[in-house]
């Protein structure tokens, strides 16, 4: 098989990837909270790093400041999180988790471990790890690489 077949059934597989893990993120939060992806991407990242402005979370999360902020208003109507002035900046507020954010999030990652250990049930602990380092380091690269629009414009399509 040829580098090009297989990039091409790397990119099949990723987008079944996609496709599953936004059918079942979707139909998880039907059941279970109210709150989109990008809300949960937001909450994640406070969890890891603690109180942050609200700038700093669309750039971790690669966001609209516009969409950062429907989702912040979302998750403040959910009691999920708490906007606090920042010690640093008066002008600016911090955003943090509250304790029913946090215990969420607990859920949240409990189901998702369940999902995963379904999902690998068939493999090894050495298949897992080597699936898990291959992923970062292909999330890695595609974090680092600052992709121009213009470079994936079809010919003849408008834009």
């Amino acid at each position: 098989m040829t580098r090009h077949a297989s990039e091409l059934d790397l990119r099949d597989e990723i987008e079944r990837i996609v496709h599953r893990t936004t059918a079942i993120g979707s139909l998880v939060e039907q059941y279970t909270h109210p709150l989109d992806t990008p809300a949960w991407v937001l909450l994640r990242q406070l969890e890891r790093v603690g109180p942050q402005r609200a700038s700093d979370l669309a750039e971790h999360g690669r966001m609209s400041r516009p969409s950062v902020s429907r989702c912040i208003t979302a998750l403040e109507q959910a009691g999920l999180v708490v906007a606090r002035p920042d010690p640093d900046d008066g002008r600016a507020a911090l955003l943090d988790l509250t304790a029913e954010g946090q215990r969420r999030l607990r859920h949240m990652s409990e189901v998702g471990h369940q999902r995963i250990s379904e999902l690998t049930a068939d493999f090894t602990a050495d298949e897992v790890r080597t699936l898990a380092t291959l992923l970062a380091r292909f999330n890695d690269k595609a974090d680092s690489v600052a992709v121009a629009p213009a470079r994936y414009r079809l010919e003849g399509v408008p834009s």
